[in-house]
């Protein structure tokens, strides 16, 4: 493995300096924002030593794609130029604030570039939006219970609980840890479903509430807890909403790599013996769940303590884990709060108003970072949940 690190270390270096005032053919596909727009390309080069600046109009392939096929010389630093305001044009690729990108040599022979705003328009946007928002005298933030739970039924996560779903004791314990809930008086509950069956779950919410005493094959957290809070408080079934975001994420990965660079000492001591750093663990460290235990563990499961360890084994630990001069590990972790940030934009597409009050039932690792995104929201205001959940 380090002979092929050292490998691609000098193919990259040689690959650098031997593209240095290198020319080569290059297809560049540009989507605009505006049918309208008319898009200069103004390139600053390197030929034989000598900067080189351009100003080249770009071909009108359809309504909404410029083209332009040529020659370069590279290192290629460019911008965009719309041909009626000279504004210039802000693409998700550039590599600075001044709205360049750079390619030192193209791997391929085609680009395919975004520009989303013109700056100048963005500036009007701007200012449109500072002389419409008058600044309020006061902010009256959404109130939010968010609850972790273990998932109550298969899970292809890689924490497991082995949890009876149907024993009349466990449903009993539920129904009173609802209860507690509902003293929340939420008037909206989020649920750890994917968007698109709101409609799936809304309907089972209905058939719920004509009648409490159904039988469901294989019942979750949903259907076991949070629709039962919903029926407690009231809520009707267009107030229930998924915010699920399924994303791909090896929770092993650490594991699979044997060079480790960068701390392995710290990730195996972790991983062996994560009690160490958070011992509450030990205190609810039980597979088995059962009425005896049920409220206990969702009581250990919700502290602060708790809610740490989760997110730091589903995600930060990673970080203590790459090759030589790579980021596999925190470019995994990135995934994991790439999952949950979309989660959270889920719930802000949620319509609500000042009076509207937020129960959120997920599973722990999600409620870990949800606790982070919500204490730091200017819209929200999360509540304690061991006010309610004792």
């Amino acid at each position: 493995m380090k002979i092929k690190n050292l490998l691609y270390l000098i193919i990259s270096l040689n690959t650098s300096l031997m593209s240095f005032g290198q020319e080569k053919d290059l297809n560049l596909i540009v989507t605009v924002p505006n049918e309208s727009d008319e898009v200069y390309i103004n390139i600053n080069s390197n030929v034989n030593s000598i900067i080189k600046n351009e100003k080249i109009l770009l071909n009108r392939r359809s309504k909404y794609e410029r083209t332009l096929n040529q020659t370069f010389s590279y290192p290629l630093n460019f911008k965009f130029i719309n041909s009626d305001s000279d504004s210039e044009g802000i693409t998700l690729e550039a590599v600075n604030h001044f709205n360049t990108s750079r390619i030192d040599y193209p791997l391929k022979d085609t680009l395919k570039l975004n520009i989303t705003i013109w700056h100048d328009r963005l500036l009007s946007k701007r200012k449109y939006l500072k002389s419409i928002i008058d600044k309020p005298k006061n902010v009256s933030k959404i109130k939010v219970l968010n609850m972790a739970t273990f998932h109550m039924r298969y899970t292809p996560d890689a924490n497991k609980t082995s949890f009876n779903n149907l024993d009349l004791s466990n449903l009993k314990v539920l129904k009173e840890i609802a209860q507690q809930i509902s003293e929340f008086k939420p008037t909206i509950i989020a649920i750890e479903s994917n968007p698109e069956e709101d409609s799936h779950y809304q309907n089972l919410y209905s058939e719920y509430i004509k009648n409490p005493n159904i039988k469901f094959d294989s019942p979750s957290e949903i259907e076991l807890l949070a629709f039962e809070v919903g029926k407690l408080s009231n809520i009707k079934a267009d107030k229930i909403f998924g915010i699920n975001n399924p994303l791909a994420y090896n929770y092993s990965l650490g594991s699979l790599i044997d060079n480790n660079s960068i701390d392995s000492l710290t990730y195996n001591t972790f991983i062996k013996f994560p009690e160490i750093y958070y011992p509450i663990i030990e205190e609810f460290n039980d597979e088995n769940v059962n009425s005896d235990n049920l409220k206990n563990n969702l009581i250990k499961s919700n502290q602060p303590e708790s809610l740490n360890y989760i997110m730091q084994t589903n995600a930060d630990i990673l970080t203590y884990v790459a090759t030589r001069n790579n980021f596999e590990g925190a470019d995994e972790a990135a995934k994991y709060y790439q999952r949950n940030l979309r989660m959270f934009s889920n719930l802000n597409r949620i319509h609500v108003n000042e009076n509207d009050r937020v129960f959120i039932l997920m599973g722990s690792s999600h409620t870990a970072f949800f606790n982070d995104f919500l204490q730091r929201s200017p819209k929200y205001e999360l509540i304690e949940i061991n006010k309610f959940l004792k």
